[in-house]
């Protein structure tokens, strides 16, 4: 009987071995290393998101905001609210979080042009700090300004109609 329950034995040991791995106390080890490798992996993408999430915004303000000024100039008989297109603006940057590593200054709002000229081009330029992780490779590489931040600036322009070039089915005139 003792040679059966040693085989028997043997088999269960064997099993358990091949099902549990005679290797998993290396796997304990080596999980804190791809634990670390994908945190700083997700720290590593996450400044550049963020910077292409202000990017997205300032475009977007920035386009809407240049429509603004083209649709008031045309129809106001050329009566520049530009003042209200700051407020506009900053409305529209709303959609930025508060917090330094969005943006840690005011934004800077360019607006040139105006009834008088052929183009209305709109800038907005906003200033983030970078995240702890990139401060010193962000330095060394020359991407901040004197202030240490990352300048993140957006243009939009465009070309104001003339009203004879205003045509179709809602000005009762028919399409050239």
């Amino acid at each position: 009987m003792s040679s059966s329950t040693d085989a028997f034995r043997k088999d269960r040991t064997s099993a358990r071995s091949y099902e549990w791995g005679l290797d998993s106390g290396q796997v304990v080890a080596e999980a804190p290393v791809a634990i670390f490798a994908i945190v700083i992996l997700v720290a590593l993408l996450l400044q550049p998101a963020i910077v292409l999430y202000d990017k997205v915004v300032i475009a977007n303000a920035a386009a809407e905001s240049c429509r603004l000024l083209v649709t008031d100039m045309e129809y106001s008989q050329g009566s520049n609210h530009s003042g209200n297109v700051d407020s506009f603006v900053k409305r529209r940057l709303a959609g930025i979080p508060d917090n330094e590593y969005f943006m840690a200054e005011d934004p800077v709002i360019t607006k040139t042009g105006g009834s008088d000229s052929k183009s209305i081009k709109v800038t907005i330029s906003v200033k983030l700090r970078p995240l702890p992780i990139y401060d010193i490779a962000a330095r060394g590489i020359g991407a901040t300004g004197a202030d240490g931040l990352i300048e993140v600036k957006s243009t939009a322009q465009t070309w104001p109609r003339e009203p004879s070039d205003v045509s179709g089915p809602w000005t009762g005139t028919p399409a050239k």
